[in-house]
């Protein structure tokens, strides 16, 4: 690239269009029905992880540019189980580095107990257009035995006696 150029520089060669993926593996609550790759939220380095796939991006970007971005994706674990000024950088990152001018589907996964009026401001400001809704039945009962398994997890925990 040339000194003064951006990787979404129109400019540049492209190599056409993309999707985008983008996984955050990171949880509040482990569900034991998810197979996907996730970690436990607390204690992790987040911010890291966030910078570190900023930066894969940039240096995939570096060596295969791009000139469409057509959907981007950003699932996981739950990315909403970031913190309102985490999504904020991931996004403005994302908004960075891919041509996001032209992207027609932006989609965040949410659990819908992580969305406070912070991370939605957050997600409407960088132009996210499509939630995917962490439902997992609509089935009453099924669902009671869902929470109450997921309870039963939180507020058991081995002790020391």
């Amino acid at each position: 690239m040339l000194e003064g150029q951006t990787i979404n520089d129109p400019s540049t060669k492209s190599a056409g269009n993309i999707s985008a993926y983008l996984h955050i593996p990171f949880c509040e609550h482990i569900c034991y029905y998810c197979d996907f790759n996730k970690v436990f939220l607390e204690g992790q380095p987040v911010d890291e992880y966030i910078e570190a796939l900023l930066k894969e991006i940039e240096l995939t970007l570096f060596h295969q540019p791009v000139s469409e971005a057509e959907t981007i994706y950003i699932g996981g674990g739950t990315p909403t189980s970031l913190s309102a000024s985490q999504l904020d950088r991931l996004l403005s990152g994302v908004h960075e580095l891919l041509p996001t001018h032209t992207t027609k589907e932006f989609t965040v996964e949410a659990n819908p107990g992580d969305l406070s009026e912070d991370k939605m401001l957050v997600l409407k400001n960088h132009q996210v257009n499509r939630l995917s809704m962490g439902v997992q039945t609509f089935d009453n009962r099924l669902l009671k035995k869902l929470v109450a398994s997921i309870l039963l997890k939180m507020f058991i925990q081995p002790s020391n006696c």
